[in-house]
């Protein structure tokens, strides 16, 4: 039995210019099984019109970089998406890599997944530069009207699942901000800058993309935005060593992005303003109400700032 949401992945991605070497490349095939793929596809779409082939159709835009298992986590509650695109940091081997596919039809936390609504997953390969980038490099290799835009370590809820296929197919805006629940070692979030909302479904021929070193830069360049109701579940701030690495990755981005600002470094900034940070969010914007362990993160955040500052004088 034909895979026809496979066929036209693919007939698509032929359709927007992308040569038989890269098909080959992103599906792992054969340049005798896209060929053949190809031909099937054009014999039963070639008389459909493309804006109708890909009207409702829904993809994912993931970027990765050492974060294998929480990528599978990831890639298990994408339910009803017709392709996920995964932009991959150059951190994996070829191997593990080109074996994905036939790991989500046979790992146990992938369940969810059937025939019905197993989406076609795309792998790009692309040296990490920066999350902009990364984004831009991918999101031309999605085939849906609509894209919602993740990192590995956020989980898409049944009920926003749900909720993103009912508002698809009615609304008349072209982008939504969803509002995300963050956790700091699997305990949700609410206080100290950790409830927030971010443009992350959009329909593909109305957003733009900029480079960007840390920051996401989204933006409408047509019609208007909405919110949904569902939240994204944000596992960021998993354990110390994890959270040690990735603010003072952090710190180091700050630094640099700083430094291409031609910002200049004072006694007051380099001493004061992590001081104010972790008051900001920890005291001014009551994040101690979530955890006693919720010092941990705001501390973090005040280090990052300390050594942002501390590396622009090396």
């Amino acid at each position: 039995m034909r895979d026809w949401n496979y066929y036209l992945d693919i007939y698509l991605l032929k359709k927007q210019g992308v040569g038989f070497s890269r098909l080959c490349e992103i599906y792992g095939r054969s340049k005798s099984w896209i060929t053949y793929v190809l031909r099937q596809a054009d014999y039963y779409f070639k008389n459909k019109d493309l804006k109708e082939l890909t009207k409702n159709r829904l993809s994912a835009l993931i970027i990765t970089k050492n974060d294998y298992d929480w990528l599978i986590r990831c890639l298990s509650f994408l339910h009803r998406f017709n392709d996920v695109v995964i932009v991959d940091g150059l951190t994996y081997s070829n191997r593990e890599s080109l074996s994905l596919s036939l790991l989500l039809k046979t790992n146990k936390t992938l369940k969810p997944f059937n025939k019905n609504n197993f989406p076609v997953i795309k792998l790009l390969k692309d040296k990490f530069e920066d999350l902009g980038s990364q984004r831009i490099a991918g999101l031309p290799y999605t085939t849906g009207e609509w894209v919602l835009i993740l990192d590995t370590d956020e989980l898409v809820s049944k009920k926003l699942n749900k909720e993103i296929r009912r508002v698809i197919k009615t609304t008349k805006l072209t982008g939504f901000y969803i509002p995300y629940q963050n956790h700091l070692f699997n305990i949700p979030l609410y206080y100290g800058g950790e409830d927030y909302k971010m443009l992350r479904l959009f329909k593909k021929d109305c957003l733009k993309i900029e480079p960007s070193i840390i920051h996401n830069k989204f933006y409408l360049i047509k019609g208007q935005s909405g919110i949904l109701k569902n939240k994204i579940y944000h596992y960021s701030y998993r354990n110390i060593w994890q959270m040690f690495l990735k603010f003072t990755r952090y710190g180091y981005l700050m630094a640099k992005l700083r430094k291409q600002n031609q910002e200049k470094i004072t006694l007051k900034k380099l001493f004061l303003y992590p001081i104010h940070m972790f008051y900001a969010r920890y005291i001014k914007d009551q994040g101690y109400k979530d955890t006693p362990l919720r010092i941990i993160l705001d501390f973090m955040f005040a280090y990052m700032e300390w050594l942002s500052y501390v590396l622009m004088m090396i």
